[in-house]
């Protein structure tokens, strides 16, 4: 078995909701804000996505071996205070609502 870690960053925005986690599309679990999970999978190649709601992050591929662990970092959108920033995030933009990367 390999490992992949998420840290969840500590964030306002999202305080209070669990993000879900997809691995090669089943949910595998919720990860809360400021958490940091591990998560165990076979290896080989993997696709990963977060969802929250409607948005979500755009979808990673990464290759694991066993024994292997892999780390990444999940976080929202930068709310910078701006209608307009907040309504694309929340339409056309909601799969970029969560930014979701290798470390």
């Amino acid at each position: 078995m390999a490992i992949f870690k998420i840290l969840r960053k500590d964030e306002y925005n999202n305080k209070f909701r669990p993000i879900k986690i997809f691995v090669d599309g089943e949910n595998i679990g919720t990860i809360a804000n400021g958490e940091t999970k591990d998560f165990n999978v076979h290896s080989g190649r993997h696709s990963i996505i977060a969802k929250i709601d409607w948005c979500s992050s755009s979808e990673l591929s990464f290759d694991i071996k066993d024994n292997e662990t892999k780390t990444f970092s999940l976080g929202g959108f930068k709310d910078d205070g701006n209608f307009w920033t907040r309504l694309y995030f929340l339409t056309s933009g909601r799969k970029k609502y969560l930014t979701l990367e290798k470390l």
